[in-house]
This record gives C-alpha cells, structure tokens and sequence, in this order.
C-alpha cells in the first residue's frame, strides 16, 4: 500500500504547529481481520501519533482520530497507540460527516472499490492531546 499518511512530518511544517490534526478512518489497506492486520494498524496508528504529535500546539492542540467500533477496530487499541505516543484520551465524540461536506467514506483496497465501504453510522471521533509529561 503506497499511503503512507503515518509520517506527516516528512513534509515542510518547519516553525509551524496546527490546533486540531485529523484522521478519519485510518486504515493500511492489509486485508482481513487477521493478526497481521491489527498490529499493522496499530503500528500505522502510533507512528501517526508519533509524528503528529510534534505538530501541535503545545497547550491545546488536539488530534482527532474517527473510526469504526466494530471489534476489528476497537483491537487495534488506538489509546494505547496513543499513550504510547505521548498523547492522552481528552473525550471521545459521535462521528457526523456533516462536519466534513463531500466526504465520503471509501475502501482502502482498490480491488474492494466496488463494494460499498462499511458504515460509519456509529462511528468514534477519539480526541487527544498531548499529556504534562510530554510537555515538560
């Protein structure tokens, strides 16, 4: 799978931070449910806290990760991946694509593009920051 949105810190950002990074729906195209599938993800989902972590405003930064609640997902431990990362769970909101106009949830593996992409009707918005200690 060639998006590789685990690193955003390989672009420019040079003196700049965001007050809000978001990534809906992540997920890194392995097919399946498997073993291989979960520890890639939480693997795709910590180094994507890793690295933007060190794009946020110190004191009120957030970064909002949306997905699923199925069991699939909630396996890949996302706050775990994040406290690992430094970062705590602040809250946790219902999804609205309303919030996103024109986004429309797709699927990851091209060969699957024709069916249509799961439900995101009960999705989560988990929302972090960074934790006291990775301030100080």
């Amino acid at each position: 799978n060639n998006n590789n949105n685990n690193n955003i810190s390989k672009y420019n950002f040079v003196n700049h931070t965001f007050d809000r990074i978001i990534f809906n729906f992540p997920h890194n195209g392995v097919k399946g449910s498997n073993q291989e599938a979960i520890t890639t993800n939480q693997t795709l989902l910590y180094q994507f806290f890793l690295s933007a972590s060190s794009l946020i405003t110190l004191y009120d930064g957030e970064i909002h990760v949306a997905l699923r609640t199925s069991p699939f997902y909630k396996s890949w431990q996302i706050v775990v991946q994040a406290e690992k990362a430094g970062l705590i769970l602040k809250r946790t909101a219902p999804f609205e694509s309303s919030m996103f106009p024109g986004y429309i949830n797709c699927r990851t593996a091209s060969a699957d593009l024709i069916r249509q992409a799961p439900s995101i009707e009960s999705a989560i918005i988990y929302i972090f920051a960074l934790s006291k200690k990775s301030i100080t």
